[in-house]
């Protein structure tokens, strides 16, 4: 066991333990997510955008609804 400190390592670890992930389901609903939907989908991948680096993963399904895919439709 190895304590994390700070913030941007904690944020690491998540990162790491989604991309192990066989499949991730994305789901995102309102018009309030579709920036962030937007950025994390087709935006460069970056850690202000921790969702963007599922651009990378092989199986990601996303469900959103209209108002969630309005900038992107």
């Amino acid at each position: 066991f190895f304590p994390i400190s700070g913030q941007k390592n904690i944020q690491m670890v998540r990162v790491s333990f989604f991309m192990q992930a066989k499949k991730i389901l994305l789901i995102a609903g309102g018009e309030e997510k579709a920036e962030a939907l937007k950025n994390s989908l087709y935006g460069p991948i970056t850690p202000s955008v921790p969702a963007s680096i599922l651009q990378l993963h092989n199986d990601v399904t996303v469900i959103a609804d209209e108002a969630a895919l309005s900038l992107i439709m």
